[in-house]
């Protein structure tokens, strides 16, 4: 008789979805959750209603003078660290020297590369030394 196998259906599991959260994960998610605090924002890690009629996601409001960060604590780890460091780029907030050094190489280098830089003189080029200008 032959076996019926049955395919698993894949999903990405969340920190709620009984799987155990990665403790770097975890403390890369705490650090930038800091950053964001020192910004004069509350972060909150909340299971958002879905279903019918629901269409809740990861962002954030205002309540009263609070200015809140709300993230959905079913998205994956990776998920949670790649909003919260698009916050930190929307807000435009610089964080410290000492808690970039707290962060991992990757997360670094991302909020490096969206923030805007300073243009110095020098780079700004003269019109008459464009070719074919």
């Amino acid at each position: 008789m032959p076996k019926i196998l049955k395919r698993a259906k894949k999903t990405r599991t969340a920190i709620g979805a009984g799987r155990r959260p990665d403790a770097k994960k975890e403390a890369v998610y705490r650090k930038l959750s800091a950053i964001l605090r020192s910004g004069g924002y509350e972060v909150r890690r909340e299971q958002l209603r879905q279903g019918p009629g629901w269409r809740a996601l990861s962002g954030t409001c205002r309540v009263n003078m609070d200015k809140l960060v709300i993230v959905d604590s079913r998205m994956t780890q990776q998920d949670q660290i790649s909003f919260l460091v698009s916050k930190i780029l929307d807000f435009q907030l610089e964080p410290e020297p000492t808690a970039l050094a707290e962060l991992p190489p990757v997360v670094v280098r991302q909020l490096e590369v969206g923030r805007p830089q300073s243009i110095d003189r020098q780079q700004i080029l003269d019109p008459a030394d464009v070719v074919g200008a």
